[in-house]
């Protein structure tokens, strides 16, 4: 998981603007979206072959344990393939699921 945490993760937060600055991910008017309803899960009619899995999302910080986090804080996240995948940083997206879903990928 370090490994993984070291070639995918660590090389994105690179990217970012200074270690020490704030980045507002979801404005004010964005968070006060209403939220959409659930969609019920339907039960899958094949049962699907082979490596299904997606990765794991693994959040190495904050490690809150239950209780409050307050902005700003410091998001490092990891992600933990299965079955012998590999993950293309490329094709990972941030969505913030609100009514009209805003795609935070372009943000980070």
């Amino acid at each position: 998981m370090r490994s993984l945490f070291a070639l995918v993760i660590l090389p994105m937060l690179c990217l970012l603007p200074g270690a020490a600055t704030a980045l507002t991910l979801v404005t004010a008017e964005e968070a006060a979206l209403p939220t959409p309803k659930p969609v019920p899960l339907l039960p899958p009619t094949i049962m699907p072959r082979g490596i299904t899995r997606g990765p794991e999302i693994d959040v190495e910080s904050p490690r809150n344990q239950g209780k409050p986090v307050h902005s700003p804080f410091p998001l490092r996240i990891g992600f933990i393939a299965h079955g012998g995948a590999h993950i293309n940083p490329a094709s990972v997206k941030v969505i913030y699921l609100r009514q009209g879903n805003i795609d935070l990928t372009g943000r980070l």
